[in-house]
């Protein structure tokens, strides 16, 4: 059996930021109960919007069978040069 967890930020094509396991930007630790979600500023420093939506999906793969939960979703800002 085999945990992955995705997030995704808007529903623009293709989308906005792209969170997951397999690019390394979603660290699931089953021990502490954490999903660890990282973006770099030099990855958010190029962001040309300031409002989106996004979902987090932990993805359970069993054999063939690919089961999907949804596990936050909501609204997003993202503000230029807060702290300097």
């Amino acid at each position: 059996m085999l945990f992955r967890s995705r997030k995704k930020v808007d529903d623009a094509d293709p989308p906005l930021v792209v969170l997951t396991t397999e690019n390394g930007k979603i660290e699931i630790i089953p021990d502490e109960g954490k999903i660890v979600l990282s973006i770099t500023a030099a990855e958010t420093k190029d962001y040309n919007w300031t409002e989106a939506v996004y979902d987090l999906e932990l993805v359970i793969i069993d054999n063939i069978t690919e089961i999907v939960t949804r596990l936050i979703e909501g609204r997003v800002t993202a503000f230029k040069e807060v702290t300097r």
